[in-house]
């Protein structure tokens, strides 16, 4: 590509994911199963393990059950910061600074404008254009609209890490949903990918 546009600024990005931003992660696109993915479906099978009821799986994230989300969060933070060494934006400080007082992801691999916007503040240093820093503060904070898959802050995601945004009311409801899916998948279902939106961002106020 870079012989191709020799005469052009080309200016290299990472792709934004971390599925141990919230306790439990939905990718609906994945292969690997006919519903997709769950971020922290093992965990979650061996509380099935012991009564298969999403209400025993809301009962261990309330006593403080991560459900490996901790390790998955250190995992794809250091996987980020290791791709970072051969491209021209960085994410990984930024993040590091600020994933708890800013909702900067949507998804495991959607999102906010706070992390749009610091990147085109990046990449215009880089090809050295002025930005009208009013209108990047306006974009900063609307939504950009990118699709939720139902996977939400719970209070104990707030409580541990310290988030300054909040969580989603309807967690409960959000967990049993997904949790639902992979009790139908051990017991030899095959169904595609259900998605409960309902609360689209954070509307709890943090703890």
């Amino acid at each position: 590509m870079r012989r191709n546009l020799s005469d052009k600024i080309l200016v290299s990005v990472p792709y934004v994911f971390n599925s141990g931003l919230t306790v439990i992660g939905y990718a609906p696109m994945s292969p690997k199963n006919s519903f997709g993915e769950i971020f922290g479906a093992e965990e979650i099978y061996e509380i099935l393990d012991h009564r298969e009821s999403h209400d025993e799986v809301i009962g261990q994230i309330e006593l403080g059950n991560d459900l490996g989300s901790v390790a998955r969060f250190s995992k794809c933070m250091s996987e980020l910061k290791e791709r970072e060494k051969n491209l021209d934006v960085k994410l990984h400080d930024f993040i590091c600074e600020h994933y708890r007082d800013r909702l900067l992801m949507i998804t495991h691999n959607h999102p906010t404008n706070k992390i749009m916007c610091h990147m085109i503040g990046a990449v215009s240093k880089i090809i050295s254009t002025e930005i009208d820093d009013d209108k990047l503060d306006v974009f900063r904070n609307q939504d950009n609209g990118m699709i939720y898959t139902g996977a939400p802050y719970v209070p104990q995601d707030a409580r541990r890490l310290g988030l300054g945004f909040g969580w989603h009311s309807d967690w409960k409801v959000k967990v049993a949903h997904l949790v639902s899916i992979l009790i139908r998948h051990r017991q030899g279902h095959e169904d595609p990918a259900r998605i409960y939106e309902g609360v689209r961002l954070p509307d709890m106020p943090s703890l």
